[in-house]
């Protein structure tokens, strides 16, 4: 591991000490204190200064290629959650999603433990449906709506969920709402908008706050989207905030995105974020009723032509537009053959294995990232280090990245 010169001048004595190495002292800072803040919160280091210190291991020395899950057993009242979950009560399939968003520390390793439980029961699944059709069905098969505020996102699930159970599917949604500043919690309440579908026994609506998460997606969205195929639903409809980068954000958790626009030219489509465009499988064309009937079918036209323009995510599947009218119900019988036929293609083609494997990668990077801040904000041995940098910084006599390099290095120096 290198060292440079920024995290050298903030451990003072105390990286003196470990490496033999002379030091630079803050120009603002005591170093007596900093390596005294140091060693009341991390173990003390070993007074011997080799002269040549060995190459320190990327990781702990505990670490094992071939580690075992740390979990604890579940207690009774989540493991009989986790079976009604299974059991396809949707009462229990809420509890469990807040389970898996609390932030109190009890709650934490129960959620994660009942996640991996959970986790299994569906691979069994999945494996039994494989042997009994002779080929697995993929199990929940994940919709990403988005697009510009008032577009009809919500109206246009309301219409694609109803359609799904009236054809024996059971449907679950997932309305990534904007955070209040001040609460955390919901604004918008989309639950509130799809009336017809969360009265029907055979959907579950379940409003998130993003709590302020970049793009807007919720944390705990996948989390979310593996209890939701545990209790039975094999449809599930994420729809994003309609903003900054959660329209590009929502295609890394999900099997397909849908784009929707209201009636507008070609030119509009410029306006759109071309990473939203870039990651569409499925364009929709809403309000295609009374005036705005004419323009909506000129605009399928326009985008159209837009999008051969855009290089195409798959190289079986050229981005179709269509038009509908979520007031009426026009077309949208159009849009869920369409998805139909893309989730037949990307499972034949193989794409859809490919990129559920990309995503859970990508998921345990972000899962790990956000599991070592949590330790790293919560732990009562890093508090006081922290606060004493924090202290530095915002008196602006250490860099940040100075003080962080420090703190991860003493940190790794404490676990060898």
């Amino acid at each position: 591991m290198w060292r440079t010169a920024a995290s050298r001048c903030a451990s003072g004595a105390l990286c003196a000490a470990r490496r033999g190495t002379a030091e630079r002292s803050l120009p603002s800072a005591n170093p007596t204190a900093i390596h005294a803040a140091l060693a009341n919160t991390l173990s003390p280091a070993s007074s011997a200064s080799p002269a040549s210190p060995a190459p320190r291991p990327a990781f702990p020395r505990s670490f094992s290629t071939n580690p075992k899950l740390h979990l604890p057993p579940l207690e009774p009242r989540f493991a009989q959650l986790a079976d009604d979950v299974l059991g396809g009560n949707l009462h229990a399939l809420s509890r469990a999603i807040t389970l898996c968003e609390s932030v109190r520390d009890s709650h934490r390793p129960q959620a994660a433990a009942l996640l991996q439980h959970v986790l299994e029961a569906v691979r069994s699944r999945r494996a039994q449906a494989e042997i009994a059709n002779g080929a697995g069905n993929g199990g929940i098969f994940k919709i990403g709506i988005t697009g510009p505020p008032g577009a009809g996102k919500s109206s246009l699930i309301e219409r694609l969920g109803m359609h799904a159970v009236h054809t024996s599917n059971r449907v679950a949604v997932l309305a990534i709402d904007p955070s209040s500043h001040n609460s955390g919690g919901s604004i918008l309440g989309d639950k509130t908008r799809m009336e017809k579908l969360s009265a029907h026994p055979s959907a579950f609506i379940r409003p998130t706050p993003s709590r302020g998460e970049m793009g807007g997606l919720a944390r705990n969205t996948a989390d979310a989207a593996l209890l939701c195929e545990a209790s039975g639903c094999n449809v599930l409809m994420v729809e994003t905030v309609g903003g900054g980068q959660a329209d590009v954000a929502v295609a890394q958790i999900v099997d397909m995105v849908l784009l929707i626009l209201p009636p507008a030219g070609g030119d509009e489509l410029q306006g759109i974020k071309k990473g939203v465009v870039e990651v569409a499988d499925l364009v929709v064309v809403n309000k295609a009723d009374g005036a705005m009937e004419g323009p909506a079918l000129a605009a399928v036209g326009e985008y159209s032509s837009a999008l051969h323009f855009v290089h195409p995510r798959y190289d079986f599947w050229m981005t179709p537009v269509v038009a509908c009218s979520t007031r009426t119900g026009l077309g949208i019988e159009d849009v869920w053959k369409k998805i139909g036929k893309f989730q037949e293609a990307m499972r034949a083609s193989g794409e859809l294995e490919q990129l559920r494997g990309a995503q859970s990668k990508a998921l345990l990077w972000s899962s790990v990232e956000a599991e070592i801040l949590y330790k790293f904000r919560s732990g009562g041995k890093l508090q006081g280090l922290m606060r004493y940098f924090e202290e530095h910084a915002m008196a602006g006599d250490i860099a940040a990245r100075a003080a962080a390099v420090t703190v991860v290095e003493s940190i790794f120096n404490d676990a060898k």
